[in-house]
């Protein structure tokens, strides 16, 4: 079995990908974590765990990297950009030294005017344009992904637990955004598929999302209706819209599709995907 490194393995998309990677037979999974990382989840997967190492391991065949810094905890810019930007550009460079085959990057397709977060991916990108040399170099730009039962800092499971935890009123912006959303088992499946495609070296970028847009207000009243919160209020238009919001997501998925990959989960059913988790039932 081919060897495969991923960094961020307790985080929602490195877990995730740790768990189906590892059972279907294909790949041996290894992770590399911080040492004050909780690996209680990562036990039953039997992986191998490195909490550090001052050289990659010879003979990986990729390493897919899952370490982002979101921002969300109000930290400096300059430690956003350490870890998306010049940590990664290092991890790249340590990649070709040890002549892994293939890095795979997790980007957004969020613009830079958000904020430190999407500028610095956008000058990872910019970067790995340059310098991906001889090593195959894949970079997802993820529109926002959900399914499973995600950290509350995500925008769904934030939205899910309010309406567990019966908040009323929700404060909300207009939510007139058309929003792409991709299930997370999709993510997982173009990952996989890019790891066994036969990609040259170089840089190869992948819009990674699904192939609808809803308003992002009918998707919050279709979560109300299924978890049978109606008597919640929803306020929309309590908070403004941010600044350079995105009003529509546009995706492109004809790179993957030319992989032979296609998305399978359509947004209603992973929304009721969603809601069956944490309902803990079927509906």
């Amino acid at each position: 079995m081919q060897r495969v490194l991923i960094t961020g393995a307790t985080g929602d998309l490195g877990f995730a990908l740790a768990e189906s990677l590892s059972g279907d037979g294909q790949f041996q999974i290894e992770t590399l974590l911080r040492s004050t990382s909780d690996t209680k989840k990562l036990e039953k997967l039997n992986l191998k765990i490195y909490t550090e190492f001052k050289q990659i391991p010879a003979g990986l065949f990729a390493v897919i990297d899952c370490v982002t810094n979101y921002g969300r905890n109000q930290e400096d810019p300059k430690q956003v950009f350490a870890v998306n930007f010049t940590r990664a550009l290092q991890l790249l460079q340590d990649c070709k030294s040890a002549s892994v085959e293939k890095i795979i990057f997790t980007d957004t397709k969020l613009p830079p005017e958000l904020g430190a977060y999407a500028e610095s991916k956008m000058q990872l990108r910019n970067e790995l344009k340059k310098t991906s040399g001889n090593i195959c170099v894949a970079n997802f730009r993820l529109e926002h992904f959900y399914g499973r039962k995600e950290k509350p800092h995500k925008f769904l499971a934030w939205f899910m637990n309010q309406l567990i935890e019966n908040h009323s009123p929700i404060s909300l912006t207009s939510c007139e955004q058309l929003r792409n959303f991709v299930y997370i088992d999709d993510i997982i499946s173009a990952v996989e598929t890019t790891l066994l495609a036969p990609l040259s070296p170089g840089y190869h970028e992948f819009d990674l999302g699904s192939e609808e847009v809803w308003p992002l207000k009918k998707i919050l009243i279709y979560l109300q209706n299924r978890m049978d919160k109606n008597q919640l209020k929803l306020d929309f238009g309590a908070i403004p819209l941010r600044p350079h919001e995105v009003m529509k997501s546009e995706v492109d998925l004809s790179a993957l599709k030319q992989l032979g990959w296609q998305p399978k989960i359509g947004l209603q059913q992973g929304l009721d995907l969603l809601v069956q988790t944490y309902l803990g039932k079927s509906i």
